[in-house]
Parts: structure tokens; sequence; C-alpha cells
């Protein structure tokens, strides 16, 4: 292995290590065998801080970030991803279980984001530092409350950390991570599989012998607990960066070919009986960032050919030859909390308009995964870093339900009727770099149902036969 990470799995040093969780440092504790395991808080998460919440037209006046749809986002709140390494935080995702949808794991949501490290190497030859990306989970118990606290890492393995997508799926839980890095020249792209939350939060994805964490070896018999998807040789595949071309052996042919690099979020859905997977598409050497779909009926394949999403009134190659401009930095790709036939879409995207680049957080629909309707803006992002706007949406909705009365004359008829969220990471690591200045931090809004069921008839009709069938 070559280039700065070459000696990157040799005998390393650790600035900060990060516990595994349900260690001696770990507010949660796990019983049971590893897919029969059930975990539970033991110790005071953080110091109990209430969440603020406002009306979203007054957070929006005091954060500088104008609502582009009023009426669409009710409330805003702000979160905090807290722990030693969370000011790295990154490509956030969301597992609601907030209604205890898995009760393996305490209720709340579940946040999922990669996290960097700096690390010394020596090898005997070489010294130097570099950034080891690993997979942490959070844990947000109520919506009530400010922080949601690290629980620690539930993937160590470098590339596939980089752009993990966890979901709950078919009883259990399921992910799919991996791109370009070292020993993994081919940007090959894993899935994971658990019966449970309480799983992989016992450590059923760490490698049984992690070169910074300890021999798990509570979970049974060592070895991969990943099984190969797909890799950026997947027939249909895009990438225009002119340095994504470099040697393959097989052997004795040398077999010079481009690669997909899936140097950004992937996002992973099951819809229509078909896991999706929404991955980066570079569509220049530099900038025109796009997305790009495969769909499968299992995790393991086989992948269909790769598409590239087709907005409605949106030109993807119109920046063509022009440097970061017209990015869609990635999806963050959902089923419709309200209509399980469609999926919705959130997007950071940076267009050059009026002499400037702008940055917003927007809104899309598609019945098929590829064919989506008109971006709607819903959030202006205050600035643009490299084509990258410093706000990005986290990846899944959560889901509260709440008891409301009906009765004129008080009292509860046991009515529940639940509440929508999204969230928005602010200041984004590493695109913001001065975290000291600039915290992340999350931001939770609310969702009109009544807006977002307009949304979507409208979004339906305006797609016409591409939403036929549903």
């Amino acid at each position: 292995m070559g280039g700065a990470f070459g000696a990157l799995f040799g005998v390393v040093a650790l600035v900060r290590a990060t516990p595994s969780i349900g260690g001696a440092s770990s507010p949660l504790h796990c019983l049971g065998p590893c897919e029969g395991v059930r975990c539970e808080l033991i110790a005071p998460l953080l110091p109990r801080e209430g969440a603020r919440t406002e009306a979203v037209s007054v957070e929006a006046a005091k954060s500088g970030r104008a609502l582009l749809e009023p009426g669409f986002l009710r409330t805003a709140t702000t979160h905090v991803l807290a722990g030693g390494n969370a000011s790295t935080g990154r490509y956030v995702g969301a597992v609601s279980n907030l209604a205890g949808e898995d009760p393996s794991a305490p209720r709340g949501i579940y946040f999922t984001a990669r996290l960097g490290a700096v690390v010394t190497v020596l090898d005997g030859v070489r010294y130097g530092r570099g950034l080891l990306f690993r997979q942490a989970a959070f844990l947000l118990p109520s919506v009530t409350e400010r922080n949601a606290a690290e629980l620690g890492v539930i993937v160590d393995d470098y590339s596939d950390s980089h752009n993990l997508n966890v979901l709950l799926a078919h009883g259990g839980v399921v992910a799919v991570g991996g791109g370009r890095a070292p020993e993994n020249e081919e940007a090959r792209v894993y899935a994971y599989r658990a019966a449970s939350l309480g799983a992989v939060l016992a450590g059923r994805w760490l490698r049984r012998k992690g070169f910074f964490l300890p021999e798990n070896k509570e979970c049974g018999e060592g070895g991969d607990h990943r099984r190969p998807a797909f890799d950026g040789g997947s027939a249909g595949c895009v990438e225009k960066r002119t340095n994504a071309f470099h040697q393959l052996k097989k052997g004795s042919n040398n077999i010079k070919k481009a690669y997909c690099f899936f140097d950004g979020k992937h996002s992973l859905v099951y819809f229509r009986e078909k896991y999706f997977v929404f991955a980066r598409a570079n569509l220049q050497h530099r900038g025109g960032r796009f997305l790009q779909v495969t769909r499968a009926s299992t995790l393991e394949g086989p992948w269909s050919r790769f598409s590239l999403l087709d907005f409605l009134d949106f030109d993807a190659r119109a920046n063509a030859g022009k440097s970061y401009l017209g990015n869609v930095y990635f999806g963050a790709v959902n089923v419709n909390p309200l209509d399980a036939r469609t999926l919705l879409g959130l997007f950071p995207l940076a267009q050059h308009r009026q002499g400037r680049d702008q940055g917003y957080i927007a809104l899309s629909l598609s019945c098929d995964g590829v064919h989506w309707a008109k971006m709607t803006k819903l959030v202006a992002v205050p600035r643009v870093v490299d084509g990258r706007p410093v706000d990005m949406p986290v990846d899944g909705f959560a889901i509260e339900p709440r008891q409301h009365n009906t009765h004129p004359g008080g009292g509860n008829n046991g009515t529940t009727r639940n509440t929508l969220f999204l969230f928005v990471q602010r200041h984004v690591p590493g695109v913001v770099t001065d975290q000291r200045k600039y915290p992340t931090h999350l931001v939770r809004y609310e969702i009109d149902p009544k807006a977002l069921a307009r949304y979507t008839a409208f979004s339906k009709r305006k797609l016409g036969a591409h939403c036929a069938s549903s």
C-alpha cells in the first residue's frame, strides 16, 4: 500500500481513541448474545439541558437562513452532537426509534456520523500523520433534550465509514458503505446486516481484530460481518474525475479502466420491495457533483445498471467546464412518511446565480427513484465553500407519536397523531474549518403534514406517467 496512508494500518498511535460501545466509559450497556442483544442506559448521558424550540420564522431571522416555502416548516429546534470527537461529525444519518420501533434499544433518535481522528503512523521507515474515518452513533433520548450523546464506534473500517448509511428494514438493521481508499482501489461497497439496533450498538459490525479497538468476542466466531454489494466498475457508473483512471492487475495483464470513486455520501432506502442506493456521480473533474442510483432485490445483489437522476427543470450538465457550480452534493432519500408509494429526497444544492454561489436545502419527490419532481428550495444556506453548502440535510426523518385531545370539554380520548421532523446539520465540519467560531450543530424542523400532503399530490401530478401506478 502506498501514498499518504501507506502505513496507516501498521503501528498506529491515536491522538484520541473513541471507546467501543458498551464499554466502561459508555452510558449504554448491552446484554445477551450479539444477535439477541438488548441495550439499556445505565448512566446519565449528559447533564440534562432542554432543547430550545422557536417559531421557524423567528429562528430563520436569527440565523440568516431564509425560509423559501412559507408554511412548509413549523418550528426549529437546536440539538448538539456531544462527544470527544463530535466536532468532526459529517454525513449525518438519523434512525428514529422514538416509538420503540426496535425494542432492543432505548427509545430516542440514533444519529450516525462519520468522525475523523488524527493518527500518527510509524512503521520503522516512514513517519506521518493522516485522518482516519470511523462511523459512530449518538443518542438523543427525547426531542425535548438538547444534546445527543456519543455512544461509540459502530463501524471502524476506513472506507466503509466514509459514507455509510444505516436503515431499519425487515425487522432488523441494514447499511451500505464504501468508496475508493487505500486497500479499496476498486471502490468496493459493502452491505451490512444485523438482527437489531441493539446488536449494532453492541459491536456487531466492528472488525474482530480492529487495530485500535479490542477484539470483539461477544458475538461468536470472528470474521467479517459485511458482504460485497457492488463496486466502482459497475455498469453505467458515471465518473469524470480525470484521476479516476488507475491500473488494475488481472492475471498477467494490466487493464486501464475508469472506476467510480464513490467519494460522497451513500443513501440507502428500501422501496417497492427493492433496495436503492443513491451514490455520488462526478460529471466533471472538479465540481459537477451529482447523483446516480442502482437497485437490487437483496443487499448482496445483483445490482442494476446505474442511472443518473433526472430532475424536472434541472440540467445537471449546464455548468460543464466550470468549477464548483451546479452541484447536488448528495441525496438524503427516504420513503415519504405520508405516502409509502413515493420517495422524498433532501439535497444540498449549490448554484451560481446573480454573480455569486448560492446554497439551499432542496426537496424533491419520485415514484421510481430515477425521475424526480422539480427541486423545491426549502431553506437558504448563507454560504457556499468550493461548491459545498455549509449546511447539509441529515439522512432520515423522525416520527414522534403524540397524544391529542379532541374532546371539547377536555380529557384525552387516546387519539395519536404523528409529528414529522427533518434535520439539517449546520456548519458541516470539513466545509467549515473554524469549528471554534462556527461549531456544528443540528436543527430539527417540524414539517406541516398538510403542506407535505399538498406537495406530494402536486409533485405526482407533475411527474405524470412516472407516477401512473402510484
